[in-house]
């Protein structure tokens, strides 16, 4: 299919009137940050949000603690007016501070954590090295809450600040909600949100219905399932790290039943302040921004037509290397199935195609120990080297690959060149891709000429398209005086460039790239990226094994995560390096 009309505007059932999508993302967008914005009836926000967002966001913008604890003052009488029961500021310094609604929303410090501080100004969590301070609220009664929070936090100068927000379920493992770092605030390990640290922020956050909820400023940032129907109580810890204090002031702490939505505000506000946020993304020209904007916003609805997600989709699909997991997200939101499925259909073939497959091993392929013959007629123990993975790969792709030792990358790439039998699913490549990782392929009784040779008549060239190549080879792998010396005789940092050079040298449609960046000192790896980006760009598909999230985020035009064998997730490289750092 190929349309790309746009229509600019939608019409609010209230009014009858035309909302600009324009003016409506920057309108979210700004009101995500704290930043001042200005709402003309063009957006479509009712009277009721918009108070709502004014008084949030004449709070967060307080210059100092003093500002904002006086504005939070305000902020708290628009909390309570639509139904929000305050926990703090509300009670005298020396009340009982384990409980503060009976049969309702208790709030307790873990055994062993730094005592938290609770007077008229909030509640303050102030940890230096080595100490953890936790604020645990348990619904008494097991029912959704929505939780309400103005925070400001005080990083010390030196390391990446340690501080969360989780969800509890029962006696189930916590949840990160949110992880707080210097630069911004990550959502649920997934997407990071530039924020500084600095900036009071408004936090509204609830599960409900099986999804997890975060409202960022009054905004809606994050909706997506959770792995359990409802939270039966949420912490916010912060632990102490070298380097100095760590703290963590809270001028405002409510709760409310959960509804669908917080503080009453109406559901069609809700879908335009969450479309606003897609728009400001779209508008923006990153793809990467659009991608997390309608993952994060996945349950949430949206005010677009079917025409507005067909024009984002073309547009998406005009870009020179295709995003399949893009294109899912919006053809997903089309209300119009016949036209879902036209575009389903109209989607290009990937180069490489690989469903459900699993990786399976014997521990004891040979059963020739003497346990293993006593056992005999047992079930043989088994090792699932990768478990269940599919995804699709398309031309101009540079998928990175990520993952802890053992996760499986290895296995994945040896399964897609044959060299290890999958034992369920199936992999289609449109050619013969190839592996290159240290010391693969070549013969050690060889010299690193011969091997140049052999090698690239194994990839298909002719004696004379090798012999142009040689010298750049040889050149590029700093080997001038050891290429007539066998190879057996060669360092591993010296056959790790070697086989760098050779690889990036040779014609390859599909490329398996196993580590290889990681060859010669910083000098060498600073050409050896040089001359990868470059043989990138002529290459038709590449897969590669890689630690360096410099590369992940800047080349990779998507990346999978592996842990044990198990896909985490494949999709927007951005994404897939947040978990991994979760992971690490």
């Amino acid at each position: 299919m190929n349309r790309v009309a746009r229509s600019t505007e939608f019409y609010d059932p209230r009014t009858a009137k035309p909302i600009a999508f324009e003016q409506l993302g920057i309108l979210a967008a700004n009101a995500a940050k704290g930043q001042v914005w200005h709402a003309t009836a063009a957006t479509g926000l009712g009277e009721k949000c918009l108070s709502v967002l004014k008084a949030i966001m004449s709070t967060v913008a307080a210059a100092d603690e003093d500002s904002l604890v006086s504005a939070a003052m305000k902020l708290r009488g628009a909390v309570e007016a639509r139904g929000a029961q305050i926990l703090s500021p509300g009670f005298d310094d020396g009340a009982d501070s384990s409980l503060l609604r009976p049969n309702e929303v208790t709030l307790e410090l873990p055994p062993g954590d730094k005592p938290f501080v609770h007077d008229e100004r909030g509640i303050r969590l102030s940890v230096g090295p080595g100490e953890r301070t936790r604020l645990w609220l348990k619904s008494a009664n097991g029912e959704p809450y929505w939780v309400h929070m103005l925070l400001k936090l005080d990083f010390a100068a030196s390391d990446e600040p340690v501080a969360a927000f989780r969800f509890l379920h029962h006696n189930d493992d916590e949840e990160v909600v949110l992880r707080f770092r210097r630069s911004g605030i990550v959502l649920r390990k997934e997407v990071e949100l530039p924020m500084p640290a600095s900036r009071s922020m408004f936090f509204s956050v609830a599960v409900v219905g099986g999804s997890v909820r975060v409202f960022l400023n009054g905004v809606p940032v994050y909706c997506r399932s959770a792995p359990h129907p409802v939270a039966t109580g949420f912490i916010l810890d912060v632990i102490g790290i070298p380097g100095g204090a760590t703290e963590v002031l809270l001028p405002l702490l409510a709760v409310e039943p959960a509804g669908d939505t917080p503080l009453d505000t109406p559901a069609q506000d809700c879908a335009l302040l969450a479309t606003g946020l897609v728009e400001a993304a779209r508008q923006s020209g990153s793809r990467s921004r659009l991608h997390e904007a309608l993952h994060c916003l996945e349950g949430c609805t949206l005010a677009f037509h079917d025409e507005d997600i067909c024009a984002m989709i073309g547009q998406a699909r005009g870009k020179p290397v295709f995003s399949g997991v893009l294109d899912d997200l919006l053809v997903a939101r089309l209300a119009n199935e016949a036209e879902r499925r036209d575009f389903i259909d109209s989607r290009p073939m990937p180069i490489l195609r690989v469903r459900n497959v699993s990786v399976t091993l014997s521990s004891n392929p040979g059963g020739k120990t003497i346990s293993g013959l006593l056992r005999r007629g047992r079930r043989p123990e088994e090792l699932r080297l990768l478990d269940d993975l599919s995804l699709d790969a398309f031309a101009g792709d540079i998928v990175g690959i990520l993952g802890r030792n053992g996760a499986g990358k290895t296995t994945l790439l040896k399964s897609l060149v044959g060299a290890i039998p999958i034992s369920a699913g199936r992999i289609d490549v449109e050619s013969r891709p190839v592996l290159l990782r240290p010391g693969a392929g070549m013969q050690p009784d060889l010299t690193g000429r011969q091997n140049i040779h052999k090698t690239g008549l194994y990839m298909g060239m002719t004696v004379p398209e090798i012999e142009a190549i040689m010298d750049e080879v040889i050149g590029f792998a700093e080997l001038e005086k050891h290429i007539d010396r066998p190879f057996k005789y060669y360092s591993d940092g010296m056959r790790a460039r070697l086989i760098f050079s050779m690889a990036t040298a040779m014609p390859h449609a599909i490329l398996l790239l196993d580590e290889l960046l990681s060859a010669g000192d910083l000098g060498f790896q600073e050409r050896a990226m040089d001359r990868l980006h470059r043989f990138l760009s002529r290459a038709k598909l590449v897969l590669v094994v890689q630690h360096t999230f410099d590369f992940v985020l800047t080349r990779c035009t998507k990346c999978l995560l592996l842990d044990k064998g198990v896909p985490i997730y494949f999709g927007e490289p951005r994404i897939a390096a947040e978990l991994y750092r979760e992971l690490l």
